[in-house]
Parts: structure tokens; C-alpha cells; sequence
């Protein structure tokens, strides 16, 4: 053989075992792909933390549903990263493979851990366009530890891989790992292809991480299932805030609970909004003049108690004897309720002059005071006061008022 021969078929050897550790292709340009948005303002961040550990091994040059498994799995790190939303992360996504002619197992961090930016993400992975080799992914997740071990707060460990051509092993090296970093850690995987004794071990390295889940990479790459795929891995949503509470009528009582709404400003009222009526009248404190009126008393519409019923005419005292029984009804009241003293107070209306009306006032209270006495009341309870016309309870100007206003009322002391 010349030895020009000799060199030519040592350069198609040479050639042809470079060929085998060479590269496939270059990846084609990715798809368009529209990320669904998040309202961060419904969001809040469940991790601090990524690291995904993508697989690049020889089985991810395998095809499934017609497209090399190596690019399904960048393509749903490209477009996780896309998703994720304007957080502000601390990412990393590491590498693994074995080459049977390029030396030992490979595992490298191609980028992070650093702040989350989609653009830099998807240029590290551009770069990933070779498969080869094993598939060390106990390597990976070993590795995974020193990289986590520089940060903070809770971490998502993302395996991407098809979990072909597996034992144990990894699954121990998940185990070892949640032990190292505790409640922090949660790990995730997404399976490639449609491999069951691969989907089998990336359960379990999931299962090992005790918070995270398993998915598989056909489910998540339209936009909504990328989104449901962060929302799970990523987000937690904050619970809706509760419309304000509105106090309608300034009573302290919100609305949803006040059953008197409309009260006053300013008026007493209970727990659930309605006007205090401490002396149980009837007539609320807010309205009621004449407060401790006692039980079973009458009063008028301003808390009063008035001997409803007692008319006098115009000009006269006397107390006529169809009025007797309403006379009587406040001595029972007053026997009943031993501890109270009495005023008894005479009122008229404006016809005739203030000095004639103040007297004829008096003489109406004392009139009412003495049947009381007669009735058995104590005098020591009770005491008398005139007032003339300077106390009306009506308007004067109407018949009906000053009939009103001819009256008697009585004023419990304690």
C-alpha cells in the first residue's frame, strides 16, 4: 500500500470516530410559543429558587411523536422560562450526559446560579445541541447539592429526562438530598418520551422530594399547561382580599351584621346596630328625655312617663274618677320598684297668663301626689313641681296640642 493510500484511509478513520462523538445538527430555530400571563398581584412566589437538571444523554437523541427528545426537553425549559413571571428568581440549569468515546460522566452547570433571565436561559440552551453517551443522573443530583448549597430560602429541583437506563441510584441520590436540605427542597420531574420503566423512576426521585410532583413534557407545553405547570411548581395564590367592610351610618356596626340600619350618628346601639333602649320603654336612649323609666310604665313619644289617659280641663285639678284606674296602675308600678322616688310634675298649656298657669300646674301635681299617698305610697318618695307652660310636649297653636300639654308626668329618681 503507497503511503499516500495509507494516509487518506487513516483520515476517513479519523473522520468517522469523530464522527461519532460529533454533534448532531444544530437545533432549529424554536417555535413560537405565547406564555400565559400571570396577575402577580394573585400570586406570591412559592420558591426563591430553580435548578433544572436537563438530560442530554445518547436515549434523548431517540424520537418521539417525531421530534428528537433532547429538543422537546429544551424546548419545555425555554418555555418554562418564558412563563415564569416577573419574580425575582435565583435559577441555574445544569446538564448531564456520558460519552462512551469523550471520557467520564458529565455534568455541567451551563448557567446560574444567578437572577432568572429569560434570554440568557435560552442562550445556555442553545448551546446544549449534542447527546451522547449514559445517563448520570446521580451525578447530576450530587452535583445539584454544592449548587444549592449557595442559596437561600425554598428551592424547585426540575428534572427533565426520559429516566431511561436507570436503577436506584438516583433515587437515593434524591433521598440524600431532601435529608440535606429538608422542607427548603422540593423536586419535580417532566418525562420525555413514553418510556414506563423511565416514568417509574422519575415518580419516585419525585416522590423522594415528598412536595413535588411528576409530569409529562406532552402535557405541559401548550401555554395553559405550562402555565398550570409553574402555578403548581412556582407560585401559591394569595387568597382574595375581602371587599372593604362598610359602616353605612357611622354606628360602629358593619352593615353585613347592623339589623337597624340608618341610626343616628352618634346614637348608643348594640352589637348588632340597634339603637339602646336601656330602660326598655320602647323608646331608644337616643330619643328618650327621661331615662329609668320604670318597667310597665307608659310613656310618651319622647320616654316620658306621662299618666296617658288623665285629661284636665282647662283650667281645673281636680281628677276625676273614670281616671282612677290608670292612677292605680302606677301605684302597683311603684310598689313594685320600692327603691324608686318620684317627682311629680304639673304642666299646662299657654291660655292665661304664666303666673296664673304656674299655679295651676302645682295644684295638678299636688293633686296626683296626694292620690298616690292615699293609694299607700310612702311621701317620702314622692315630691311635687309645677312648671307652668314653659315645658310643652306639643305645640300650642292646635287644640290637640295644648290638650297634651294639660298633663301630668312623673319623673323616676333612683
Amino acid at each position: 500500500m503507497s503511503k499516500k493510500l495509507f494516509v487518506s484511509l487513516l483520515l476517513l478513520i479519523v473522520a468517522g470516530w469523530v464522527a461519532g462523538c460529533a454533534s448532531p445538527p444544530a437545533t432549529p430555530s424554536a417555535p413560537a410559543f405565547t406564555a400565559q400571563e400571570f396577575e402577580t398581584a394573585q400570586y406570591t412566589p412559592k420558591v426563591d429558587n430553580y435548578l433544572v437538571l436537563l438530560d442530554r444523554s445518547q436515549t434523548m437523541e431517540a424520537s418521539h411523536n417525531g421530534q428528537a427528545k433532547l429538543d422537546i426537553a429544551k424546548e419545555v425549559v425555554r418555555r418554562m422560562s418564558l412563563t415564569l413571571p416577573n419574580y425575582e428568581f435565583t435559577g441555574g440549569l445544569r446538564t448531564f450526559a456520558k460519552g462512551s468515546c469523550c471520557g467520564d460522566d458529565q455534568t455541567d452547570l451551563i448557567y446560574g446560579m444567578g437572577t432568572h433571565n429569560a434570554t440568557a436561559l435560552n442562550k445556555s440552551l442553545m448551546s446544549v445541541n449534542s447527546a451522547g453517551g449514559n445517563t448520570p443522573l446521580t451525578t447530576a443530583i450530587n452535583a445539584a447539592g454544592a449548587d444549592l448549597a449557595k442559596t437561600s430560602g425554598p428551592v424547585a429541583l426540575i428534572v427533565v429526562s426520559d429516566g431511561e437506563d436507570q436503577d436506584d441510584s438516583p433515587v437515593k441520590a434524591a433521598q440524600a438530598l431532601k435529608q440535606a436540605f429538608g422542607d427548603r427542597l422540593c423536586i419535580t420531574t417532566v418525562k420525555v418520551g413514553d418510556d414506563p420503566a423511565g416514568a417509574s423512576v422519575l415518580n419516585r426521585i419525585a416522590a423522594a422530594g415528598q412536595c413535588g410532583l411528576s409530569f409529562n413534557a406532552d402535557a405541559i407545553m401548550s401555554p395553559a399547561g405550562m402555565g398550570n405547570f409553574v402555578e403548581k411548581v412556582f407560585l401559591a395564590k394569595m387568597a382574595p382580599k375581602a371587599a372593604p367592610r362598610i359602616d353605612s351610618d357611622g354606628d360602629g356596626v358593619y352593615d353585613d351584621v347592623d339589623e337597624c340600619p340608618n341610626t343616628p350618628k352618634g346614637a348608643p346601639v348594640d352589637r348588632v346596630g340597634c339603637p339602646l333602649d336601656s330602660d326598655m320603654d320602647g323608646v331608644p336612649d337616643y330619643k328618650d328625655k327621661c331615662p329609668n323609666t320604670p318597667k310597665g310604665a307608659q310613656v310618651d313619644s319622647r320616654g316620658c312617663w306621662v299618666l296617658a289617659g288623665v285629661k284636665f280641663d282647662t283650667g281645673k285639678w281636680d281628677i276625676k274618677t273614670e281616671y282612677y284606674p290608670i292612677l292605680n296602675e302606677v301605684v302597683a308600678i311603684l310598689q313594685k320598684n320600692k327603691n324608686i322616688q318620684v317627682v311629680v310634675e304639673g304642666h299646662t298649656d299657654n291660655v292665661g297668663s304664666a303666673k296664673f298657669n304656674q299655679g295651676l300646674s302645682e295644684k295638678r301635681a299636688a293633686s296626683v301626689m296626694k292620690f298616690l299617698i292615699s293609694s299607700g305610697i310612702s311621701g317620702s318618695r314622692l315630691s311635687s313641681r309645677g312648671y307652668g307652660f314653659s315645658r310643652p310636649a306639643a305645640s300650642n297653636d292646635t287644640a290637640e296640642g295644648r290638650r297634651l300639654n294639660r298633663r301630668v308626668q312623673l319623673r323616676p329618681i333612683k
